[in-house]
């Protein structure tokens, strides 16, 4: 989009289309979207950074992807299948790809967003995470 046209409106009719996870899969192909995820004592964080797959505009996205309950880890989005056993050797809870799911929280203007949602165009996609070492 070019700066004569204007920003980019809010995106209101397909947030959550999978346009916005296919491009940003070429994205991350392409080396400008980077997603990386670090386990440190069976806790997964993810950070996803680079430009929104919509508006194109920068983002960093932050977010811990393990809880840890009553002694048990689980990995939010896995069935009780792929939940690690915690007493397993260290190894065994390292993960090789996570997915994240992000939501464009840009801090540009994009006319039509709602009054209580402070940032971003709109739009959430999903990236798969490598996990980097500690």
């Amino acid at each position: 989009m070019s700066e004569e046209q204007g920003p980019l409106p809010y995106e209101t009719a397909k947030p959550l289309a999978y346009e916005w996870t296919d491009r940003a899969a070429d994205m991350q192909d392409e080396g400008v979207l980077v997603a990386v995820a670090v386990t440190t004592d069976g806790v997964v964080g993810t950070t996803v950074r680079g430009p929104c797959p919509r508006c194109a505009h920068r983002i960093e996205d932050q977010q811990v992807d393990t809880v840890v309950m009553g002694g048990a880890v689980a990995v939010l989005g896995a069935d009780a299948s792929e939940v690690p056993d915690v007493g397993a050797a260290p190894d065994a809870l390292a993960l090789a790809l996570v997915r994240v799911v992000v939501t464009c929280s840009c801090g540009q203007e994009h006319p039509g967003r709602p009054d209580d949602v402070t940032a971003g165009c709109g739009i959430s996609f999903a990236v798969l995470a490598d996990e980097t070492p500690p």
